[in-house]
């Protein structure tokens, strides 16, 4: 089709590397697969979706195995985990033996998994059954996943950059006239919410529930977590304490402010409804998330109703945003090679990325304009009434090769493209912290965290009250020694690199 062979070649604008063998065509054989003979391999892949019915997920699940057999000799289960409970689901299959060849990660998980040894080094099974996505996807960026010097992850062709935006409902904004289509700043945004209030004093101008907290990530690079960070989008290589900088206690203090003013979520903390099934109820505005090209489409589509949103944080790219999404082998794969081969069809074949992105074409899709490669609901079915979760189409490897949903522009992938040249780089791109000789403080952290980033970053508590003990119990719980760890590795990375 004409428009893969538009994304071939932004592609190659954007990786400066040839990838006419890697998206020139609609199928491909990998490794030797399609020459083999005998019963399939079974492989065990895991993913996430972000809840909803998934009713279609076994006859999808049959489709891709009626297409992958011929091509590379295999056959896998997907096993699908929703998002709010997939890290700790991650943990325990870790911990046992159970057969897991293929999984979705992310960059503090993946970083964690690798110092711990759960996950399958990577260099070699990419030299060989993974050939492809490395001229697809490139060394600089693959470079990303590097922990120890070893590569333990693939990053989803996606956005690679990140801004951090504020969504909200359209229609909503329009009928109460908030005037949130011109806000650009959070002092807007507060403006709006007060008139938002006086009009409906029982909506919500943010949602979310107790599974993350709401200022995760923002204008900091995280250099794989939020113990010591890069702020100002990693303008300087020094790294800080997140907790104590001004921006973040200005940031939850604001927070404070809008809980107490009744615009955030009263049952924020203890809430385990996801945004789908909050925003059902009609009493909710918006809430914070990442931004790309497609985030208006995406977040309509998942949420079922028109959404806009307004750029709070300028696109940057650093090493973790890279990260946000990528594929690993565990060590307890049965068959790497097969996992591989995998997932090398995942970046190289259209056919397998739709299945899996889109489910059956005719039941879960219907194509509208086949020369733009464009796709929308069959007549009758909605974002709510959908049996095939469609939300993650950017996790299954390589979305650039893929359908464009309707009401995302033609040349989204094209966008995508320019999205990630156009971003600002953190001067750590590239970096990869190795956690291993700090690994019991980051858990002693992450445990001190899990206790009060929520409440404190919601504003349902009073940071003046409980951010001191939240930096103190950080303190002894070794926050400090991950910093200096992390500014050792980057500075010794810095000089190797030649970046000052």
């Amino acid at each position: 089709m004409k428009r893969k062979r538009i994304v071939a070649l932004a592609m190659a604008a954007l990786m400066s590397v040839s990838v006419l063998s890697g998206c020139g065509a609609e199928k491909k054989t990998t490794g030797n697969g399609g020459e083999e003979s005998g019963e399939p391999v079974h492989l065990e892949l895991y993913a996430m979706s972000f809840g909803g019915n998934n009713d279609s997920l076994e006859k999808v699940n049959e489709a891709v195995n009626e297409y992958i057999k011929p091509l590379i000799n295999a056959e896998v289960k997907l096993n699908i985990i929703n998002y709010g409970s997939y890290q700790q689901q991650v943990n325990l299959m870790m911990s046992g033996d159970e057969q897991v060849d293929l999984m979705l990660s992310t960059g503090a998980l993946t970083s964690n998994l690798a110092g711990q040894g759960a996950l399958t080094e990577l260099d070699d099974l990419l030299a060989k059954e993974g050939a492809d996505i490395v001229d697809i996807m490139g060394e600089d960026v693959l470079a990303s996943c590097k922990y120890g010097g070893s590569t333990y992850a693939v990053p989803t062709n996606r956005d690679l950059a990140r801004s951090m935006c504020y969504y909200y409902r359209a229609d909503i904004n329009e009928e109460l006239g908030l005037g949130l289509e011109n806000a650009k700043t959070l002092d807007d945004i507060e403006k709006c919410f007060e008139i938002m209030h006086e009009k409906d004093p029982e909506m919500a101008g943010i949602a979310g529930n107790n599974t993350s907290s709401l200022l995760q990530v923002w204008d900091w690079d995280q250099i794989s977590n939020n113990y010591g960070v890069l702020l100002n989008l990693g303008e300087e290589l020094k790294v800080e304490n997140l907790y104590e900088s001004d921006s973040y206690i200005d940031m939850v203090n604001r927070m404070h402010d809008w809980y107490q003013k009744g615009y955030i979520y009263k049952e924020i903390t203890t809430s385990t409804v996801s945004n789908p099934d909050l925003f059902a109820t009609g009493k909710m505005l918006g809430f914070f998330a990442n931004g790309n090209p497609t985030s208006d489409n995406t977040q309509s589509q998942m949420l079922g109703g028109p959404i806009e949103h307004i750029e709070l944080v300028e696109p940057y790219m650093s090493s973790t945003t890279v990260q946000t999404a990528c594929w690993t082998i565990p060590h307890n794969s049965e068959n790497p090679e097969k996992a591989m081969e995998l997932l090398n069809l995942m970046f190289t074949d259209p056919t397998l990325v739709n299945l899996l992105s889109f489910g059956i074409e005719g039941e879960n899709y219907v194509v509208k304009d086949e020369e733009k490669g464009i796709i929308g609901y069959p007549d009758g079915m909605t974002a709510e009434t959908r049996t095939y979760d469609n939300s993650l189409g950017w996790t299954w490897g390589n979305m650039l090769i893929g359908y464009t949903w309707e009401g995302d522009d033609p040349d989204v992938h094209e966008q995508m493209v320019e999205f990630n040249n156009s971003a600002k780089r953190s001067k750590a791109l590239g970096f990869t912290f190795d956690p291993t000789s700090v690994q019991n403080q980051i858990t002693a952290c992450s445990n001190v965290a899990s206790k009060y980033t929520i409440g404190i970053e919601s504003g349902s508590v009073d940071p003046d009250e409980m951010l001191p003990k939240f930096q103190q119990e950080l303190k002894a719980a070794g926050i400090d020694e991950i910093i200096a760890e992390k500014q050792r590795q980057l500075d010794e990375w810095a000089e190797g690199n030649g970046i000052e």
